[in-house]
């Protein structure tokens, strides 16, 4: 009777350390991934950090060109004018 109650206690703990190591791992897992998440999230904002500033300067230029006058003749002799 002992001995079946010493395997017992040696099964349930063998399965109980079986099961922290698979939390442990688990958890390890989880942490990587996050930080991989961390890392992928700084690359993005980055990334639409460049792509904010490539937009203001193309707006920019879109103003400056659009606030310039142009004279488009249209006879032939405002065409000499010019």
């Amino acid at each position: 009777m002992q001995t079946r109650f010493d395997f017992d206690i040696q099964l349930t703990t063998s399965k109980n350390q079986a099961e922290v190591r698979l939390k442990d791992q688990i958890i390890k897992s989880l942490q990587e991934k996050i930080q991989e998440q961390q890392s992928q999230l700084k690359e993005f904002a980055d990334k639409a950090t460049i792509a904010e500033s490539g937009v203001k300067e193309i707006a920019m230029k879109a103003i400056e060109n659009s606030s310039k006058v142009r004279i488009i003749p249209t006879t032939k002799s405002e065409k000499e004018d010019i």
